[in-house]
């Protein structure tokens, strides 16, 4: 097959998210690290540029000059789907815990994801995003931010979900080639391949049928010029028709199911809502830092550059009942906010917004009249306690 046949599809699309022990050292995922994709997801990192400020009497842009890596970032939306079994951690756990700071997992009892102390790590991931023939590989990964849609109808939004933003140190990538010299029977540590290009350092690949006993190869070095991966452990018998692929994970098996938002009841301050539409969000105000005069390209480190603010959204029919919202606007009424989905043990989500304060509603509607809250969340005195998520 030409490399031209190898038209990359929307359908391809496979995840994985490992926590690294060090800010944007890679770390190889595993099968027990992937996650569903419930969208389409395309991560970006622009190289900085600086304009040529040089006068050459000319209307003309003659050059612009390289400086360093802005930092990366991808939107990648998941369904939350409990593992339906109690006390085991939902499939992509590890954006969840990346985007709340801590997981605690009761055995057989309830998975909680509490909100990041100043005396807890900030969490960073290596993240791969699998589209067909390429392979997006995220170093320094930090969940900036997401948004828990809630609905109750037959939209999208009406499965439980996330919708995360990260932003990220560095991009590296692994894409699809073919070996343009024969090795023979003799193994050797250097693969040349058409176009080098198509690869970056660390890359794991698969050769033809070889694999590596499923662990693949790992791409120790790159001579572009040469158009030679240097490869660990050496290879023998690669024909020049041989594709050069990413390697990826075993797939896993996939667990759980999202839950429909008609399951379970809203409630504010212990008072049922029956919202008809709502979401709560969640940003962390993360930083790269980029700034610093260190001969690196990329951020080496990444930081908590404020507070965290956390906010909540619903829609509910404006029917006799809601007028009083207008005097909780008005007067700081605050009142805990409960988003569920599900009612059965084992296949419940809950989010639960302390201490919301809502801002003046909104009326809208050709039709049927919708009161619309935003409102925010406030910590009690015990602190970071304003959003909790919990399976149970």
């Amino acid at each position: 097959m030409a490399l031209t046949d190898l038209i990359a599809f929307d359908r391809e699309a496979q995840g994985w998210a490992v926590k690294e022990t060090a800010f944007a050292t890679e770390v190889k995922p595993a099968s027990a690290n992937q996650f569903f994709i419930a969208g389409e997801v395309s991560p970006k990192q622009q190289l900085g540029f600086i304009e040529d400020q040089q006068r050459r009497n000319s209307y003309s842009a003659a050059k612009r000059f390289a400086g360093r890596s802005e930092p990366g970032a991808a939107s990648i939306p998941m369904y939350i789907k409990p593992a339906g079994a109690l006390g085991v951690a939902p499939e992509g756990n590890e954006l969840l815990e990346g985007l709340f700071g801590r997981e605690v997992v009761t055995a057989s009892t309830k998975v909680d994801y509490l909100l990041q102390r100043t005396t807890d790590a900030l969490l960073s991931y290596t993240v791969w995003i699998k589209t067909a023939h390429f392979v997006y590989r995220l170093l320094g990964a930090v969940i900036d931010k997401a948004t828990f849609p809630l609905k109750a109808d037959n939209s999208n939004d009406a499965l439980s979900q996330l919708k995360a933003d990260l932003i990220f140190a560095e991009l590296r990538w692994t894409g699809t080639d073919q070996a343009n010299a024969a090795i023979g029977g003799t193994p050797q540590a250097n693969l040349t391949v058409i176009d080098a290009k198509k690869y970056s350092i660390d890359s794991y690949i698969t050769v033809g049928a070889q694999d590596n006993g499923g662990a693949g190869y790992r791409v120790t070095a790159i001579n572009y010029g040469t158009n030679v991966l240097t490869v660990s452990p050496t290879i023998a018998n690669v024909a020049t028709t041989d594709l050069v692929k990413p390697w990826i994970p075993a797939a896993a098996a996939e667990v759980g199911a999202p839950i429909h938002g008609r399951l379970g009841s809203a409630t504010r301050g212990g008072v049922n809502l029956p919202i008809v539409g709502g979401e709560i969000t969640l940003e962390n105000n993360v930083k790269m830092l980029i700034d610093e005069k260190n001969g690196l390209n990329f951020a080496n480190r990444a930081v908590r550059k404020g507070v965290r603010k956390v906010t909540v959204k619903a829609d509910v029919y404006f029917d006799a009942n809601t007028a009083k919202f207008f005097y909780d606007a008005l007067n700081q009424v605050r009142g805990d906010f409960v988003f569920p989905w599900g009612t059965t043990a084992a296949s419940r989500f809950t989010l639960t917004a302390k201490n919301v304060e809502f801002d003046a509603p909104d009326v809208g509607g050709s039709e049927e009249k919708i009161l619309t809250l935003n409102g925010q969340a406030f910590a009690s005195t015990s602190l970071d306690d304003e959003l909790a998520g919990l399976f149970d």
